[in-house]
């Protein structure tokens, strides 16, 4: 069995989110094998500078693999299954530009001075 996530999310991307599943390609290594996909999805909200509000839920996976061939007694059947859960929080995340201003001081003497003492 193979099976190939071309991509899996909770809502829409902003910067910087990352989909554990996207592009994940598997080959059992042999036949009845079972794939177990364990998912935690935290909502999130996500708030740019120009206003506009975001809501996604980013995710964590846990992966988990079997023979489910019930000949050992092991149980379960054979295929791929997502088992997600979704967290009972929300994380709120602001954009912010932030201003900054920057003081500089010039290390040479006054004109006319050359800094050297007179006598």
């Amino acid at each position: 069995m193979t099976h190939y996530i071309e991509h899996l999310s909770f809502g829409r991307d902003y910067p910087g989110i990352v989909n554990p599943l996207d592009g994940t390609d598997v080959a059992a290594q042999q036949a009845s094998t079972m794939f177990q996909r364990f998912v935690k999805a935290v909502p999130r909200v996500y708030m740019k500078v120009d206003g506009e509000v975001v809501g996604t839920k980013p995710f964590s996976v846990t992966r988990h693999e079997k023979i489910a061939n019930g000949l050992l007694g092991d149980q379960g059947l054979p295929g791929v299954f997502v088992l997600y859960e979704l967290l009972p929080m929300v994380v709120k995340l602001t954009e912010k530009h932030r201003h900054f201003a920057l003081n500089t001081c010039e290390d040479s003497p006054p004109q006319g001075d050359q800094g050297v003492p007179e006598p």
